[in-house]
């Protein structure tokens, strides 16, 4: 209840969205996707610490910076990458 009031705060503490967007995204996701208390830098660290599930909850932004959608997208549909094998040195 808390996260989805403040995601609608303009002047929400900065501190405490950073905390609580930490939490589980069935937590966190009103404010991953409505909080403007958090920056593009914020976003991109909470991708890399919890991955898809807080990625997909940012996906709902809107006007989310490209460049965190096309990283959003990139998870969603990973490729593989082909690798020659390790030379031995002898």
């Amino acid at each position: 209840y808390v996260a989805a009031a403040l995601s609608e705060c303009e002047y929400a503490p900065t501190a405490l969205v950073r905390r609580l967007a930490e939490e589980p995204v069935e937590i966190a996701a009103p404010l991953l996707t409505r909080s403007n208390a958090l920056s593009d830098i914020d976003l991109i660290a909470l991708i890399g610490r919890h991955g898809l599930p807080h990625a997909r909850a940012i996906a709902r932004r809107k006007e989310l910076n490209p460049t965190i959608a096309d990283l959003i997208r990139a998870l969603e549909r990973p490729t593989l990458v082909k690798t020659r094998p390790l030379e031995t040195v002898t």
